[in-house]
């Protein structure tokens, strides 16, 4: 089965060691049939050992690299982790014939360059969609590299609470997904200082990456996770085993024992190529399942059949190799040439790799007069020339002509067309913008900033999936065009993949530094948390990263540049307040010489300004159009101001109402500007934390007062925000600790609804694929309100209604349904078998969806607002849990006002009672209806609302 060949010699720790070792006759052949040859590294000998096949022969080199340890194999290169250093090998297999002996290599891989890390222990490398990601076993954590410092950290474990060197839980392996860390190996949930140590006999666990969440714990020393053929496979390194993981259940399926500490594992078609260490008898490696025969125990590589589990080819070192560490196999070379940093003795022959005549700066000289187009010209290579948080201002902008742009299209220059795309964007025309854009990039569809401002418009049209592809293409094209990292950071935010975001951020300062990634980075979010656990996690990790942002004099400028939201924050269910005021910080705002008091007129009108992005078919219209229509214009001189050009049947109800409707550009300086022109002595945000030109807004002066309420219920930390304009009904009693501004708590809820109607045929349950027979407890929330904390009272309504089907929306990003369906597939009864996802409804439809659920269910703690609204007009039986913020708190206060507080849960179990007996008593949820069909009407249409306004408007002024 074997042959031996003990006639290589290496070199270990100056002394010359005999290797001697034996393989299956077949190794060869397996190699040549697969087209690969493979890499092992082994830390103990110092040595990157090369197996290739030559004339159905195996070919074996050493190479070497103080004490190595991971490897990674990407596209053309190869990474290499030594002691302190990671070392870069790049292919160059156009000399590889004519390398001595001619003709005997198929490939060549050169030492190119190489990074100094320090003695971080980097067990796993990979290369990913964002360049090489390393295991950095001594700090617990995974990092890339970073040229400024010895790591970039990125990632690790929520449990362990300290970015140090004290290897607490010996993080050592990492599986990739989709080109980013998905899956980890630890050998110790621990915290403490080598804290692994004492359990290692089944203490080993994988982590989820975006989670943090553990998978499956009870392994021991488990090594070497990786996802192949869309299954995560593991080595149970302490037990020898090739396994299965059953990701859903948490267990382990074996595929193949193998006589050997497994460590090392590569994967090519249907074979797993796996590395065995014989273990030594100390504190390590004692006591461990594979040392009970430890004679029977090999150092060396077993090719594994996965369709059978049967091991087909093998190689066993005998002599001066104990220990191997990474396994990974080069495919389409079978043998090639490697030349590590340190010659191999006997073979100091240099390879000399230059470039081409064409290429050098010995080449044909410019002459003089003449330029050579800049690496920053977007014309000619597409990099940036323009940060997407600092868009043109329309002052620099020659105006829009549609009629010279269309019949002088084709005879624009690049730049031209560019000018006259940012022009028609600011006249709000963002797809002829886009259509200029494209003829554009059709002359130059390499451009990474053409491609990023086609991402832009895309995102401006809505259109999120397209945005990201073109982003994407941006980096592609130029690896260091920060604005469309900036940007993907963002949409993976959105598309919940915080970890890809983070990474994103990270590459943006490295390409370009700038504050505003720091403050990015600090703020990224899950959109939706697998549990508590993990929403603790990223919290904390956020007041932490807001609180250095502080300590460290971070300062964003927004004179010019869009500030991020932070809206996902709000559904976390805590109190804000100084992570907000905190972030106050960080930004900063102008005052407008316009924004002074002594402007107005005694006894004038007073001049009142509404502000938002979204006065269209939208929340904050419903909200605020009967305010803005019903202001006595006896006294009230009233601005709409909308951020965005939209075009619908309510944004001529606001055109209507107001005295003057203003659009300004989405350019924060032309914005503020055009804002403090008007002269206002009252300016309203009707939502804070939504937009991003909001967002930017509220950090200046632009009226003597400045005031915001709840369309978004969260405090906007900013020290230009007097006044948070909420209701008596809908605050605790100690609610002024939520706001960092002056809470004006109105007797009632301050919104002149006007009261939504049925229209059209009455729809049933069929009408919207649910069973007549089954109660349906309606949720119709976005995908963020779902709490994990709210999953307690649906696990009680299900378990206690068997006939109850849990009805939802579809998230508008496909994302976030999935995160929903994989939390609920572990935590609710019989998984989603009894969860029904509805596409989203036309208004209409969505009345009636409303109509006909047996029950409404409030989420908490971040509750329904306009949702409620609806439901009581059509007499939907809604059940609400209180919570301790305004965002908790609004379904309450309606309730409230209609008299019907029985309807206000004190706790969970209350919550479930409440919606148990309304799913399954027909005769008392038809009284409930009754009653609040009958009692909602104090909700709508009341003028008691808007005159509370008035006189909090007279009082400021």
């Amino acid at each position: 089965m074997s042959e031996s060949d003990s006639g290589h010699t290496l070199h270990v720790r100056e002394q010359e060691v005999a290797v001697d070792y034996e393989h299956s006759l077949n190794l060869a052949d397996v190699l040549q049939s697969l087209n690969v040859s493979v890499l092992l590294s082994t830390y103990q000998a110092g040595k990157l050992v090369l197996i290739g096949s030559q004339s159905d022969k195996p070919t074996f080199s050493f190479h070497s690299f103080d004490q190595v340890m991971g490897v990674a194999v990407g596209k053309n290169r190869i990474a290499v982790g030594s002691r302190r250093q990671i070392h870069f090998l790049n292919a160059a297999h156009e000399v590889a014939p004519t390398v001595p002996p001619a003709g005997a290599f198929d490939g060549c891989f050169l030492t190119r360059n190489s990074m100094t890390t320090g003695s971080i222990h980097g067990h796993d490398l990979a290369f990913g969609s964002e360049g090489l990601w390393v295991v950095n076993t001594l700090f617990s954590c995974l990092c890339t590299l970073d040229g400024e410092y010895n790591f970039f950290p990125r990632w690790r474990p929520p449990f362990v609470s300290q970015l140090i060197d004290q290897d607490r839980c010996h993080l050592n392996g990492m599986a990739m997904e989709n080109g980013v860390p998905r899956y980890v190996t630890v050998l110790g949930l621990t915290d403490e200082p080598a804290g692994w140590r004492s359990n290692k006999k089944s203490g080993g666990a994988i982590l989820d990456v975006p989670s943090g969440e553990v998978v499956v714990q009870g392994l021991c020393m488990p090594h070497s996770p990786r996802v192949h053929q869309g299954q995560l496979w593991v080595l149970n390194s302490g037990r020898g085993e090739l396994s299965i993981v059953d990701t859903r259940k948490g267990k382990l399926q074996v595929v193949a024992s193998l006589p050997g500490y497994t460590r090392g594992l590569s994967f090519h078609g249907n074979y797993a190529f796996v590395g065995l260490s014989r273990i030594r008898e100390t504190n390590i490696f004692g006591g461990l399942p594979i040392g009970e025969n430890p004679n029977e125990l090999h150092c060396g590589l077993g090719i594994v059949d996965l369709s059978t589990g049967r091991t087909v080819a093998t190689l066993r070192f005998k002599t001066g190799v104990e220990e191997l560490f990474a396994v990974e196999t080069l495919p389409g070379v079978l043998n090639p040439k490697i030349v590590g940093p340190s010659p191999i003795p006997g073979d100091e022959h240099e390879i000399w790799i230059v470039p081409p005549l064409d290429r050098h700066t010995m080449a044909v000289q410019v002459k003089p007069g003449q330029v050579k187009p800049s690496r920053y010209d977007p014309v000619h290579s597409g990099n940036v020339v323009e940060n997407s948080w600092a868009r043109f201002s329309s002052a620099d902008v020659p105006a829009y002509d549609s009629k010279t742009v269309e019949d002088n299209r084709s005879t624009l220059t690049v730049a031209e067309l560019i000018a006259q795309s940012d022009a028609a964007h600011a006249a709000g025309n963002v797809t002829i913008a886009l259509e200029l854009l494209q003829e554009a990039l059709s002359r130059t569809p390499h451009s990474a900033d053409l491609l990023n401002r086609a991402g832009n418009l895309h995102q401006d049209l809505g259109n999120q999936d397209a945005a990201l592809q073109f982003y994407q293409s941006a980096v592609q094209a130029d690896a260091d065009c920060a604005p469309a990292h900036q940007n993907l950071g963002i949409l993976w935010t959105v598309n919940n993949q915080p970890m890809r975001a983070l990474n994103h951020f990270g590459l943006a300062q490295k390409s370009q530094p700038n504050p505003m990634n720091f403050v990015l980075g600090a703020k990224v979010l899950p959109v939706l948390y697998d549990d508590l656990e993990h929403l603790k996690y990223w919290r904390s990790r956020y007041v932490q990263c807001v609180q250095a942002l502080v300590a460290d004099g971070v300062q964003i400028d927004t004179a010019n540049a869009l500030a991020d939201t932070s809206f996902y924050l709000a559904y976390q269910g805590e109190n804000d307040r100084d992570i907000m005021a905190n972030l106050g910080k960080v930004y900063r705002g102008v005052d407008c010489p316009q924004a002074r008091r002594d402007r107005r007129p005694k006894g004038s009108k007073i001049r009142v300004g509404f502000v938002s992005a979204y006065f269209r078919d939208h929340t904050i219209g419903r909200l605020n159009l009967g305010r803005i229509r019903g202001l006595s214009r006896e006294s009230f001189e009233v601005f709409v101001i909308a951020l965005n050009r939209s075009s619908d049947a309510m944004v001529e109800l606001f055109r209507s109402a107001a005295d003057h409707y203003v659009t300004v550009p989405r350019h924060v300086a032309s914005a503020r500007r055009r804002i403090a022109d008007m002269e206002l002595d009252v300016l309203v945000f009707a939502d804070i934390g939504m937009d991003s030109l909001t967002q930017s807004l509220c950090y200046s002066r632009m009226a003597p007062i400045q005031a915001v309420t709840w369309g978004h219920p969260d405090t906007s930390g900013s020290p230009a925000i007097e006044y948070f304009v909420s209701s008596e009904l809908a605050e605790s009693v100690d609610a002024q600790a939520h706001y960092t501004e002056r809470l004006e708590r109105l007797p009632n809820l301050g919104v002149y609804y006007e009261r939504p109607k049925l229209s059209g045929p009455k729809r049933t349950k069929e009408s919207f694929g649910l069973s007549q027979h089954k109660h349906a407890y309606l949720c119709p929330q976005t995908s963020f309100k779902f709490h994990p904390a709210f999953d307690e009272a649906l696990q009680g309504i299900l378990n206690g209604d068997p006939e109850g089907e849990l009805v939802v929306l579809e998230g508008r990003v496909p994302a976030w349904t999935e995160a929903l369906k994989r939390r609920w597939e572990r935590v609710l009864p019989d998984g989603l078998r009894r969860v029904k996802f509805l596409k989203s409804q036309p208004q209409p439809d969505f009345l009636h969806l409303l109509a006909c659920a047996d029950v409404v269910l409030d989420p908490f703690p971040f509750c329904g607002g306009n949702t409620s609204y609806e439901s009581f007009a059509v007499g939907a039986p809604v059940v609400t849990y209180p919570g301790q913020y305004l965002r908790g708190r609004l379904t309450a206060a309606m309730l409230h006002q209609m008299g019907l507080d029985s309807f206000m849960a004190g706790n969970v179990g209350q919550y479930v009672d409440i919606a148990l007996a309304l799913g399954q008593d027909p005769s008392h949820n038809a009284t409930v209806r009754n009653s609040m069909l009958g009692q909602s009407s104090v909700l709508f249409e009341q003028p008691e609302e808007i005159k509370s306004w008035e006189l909090l408007l007279r009082k400021w002024v």
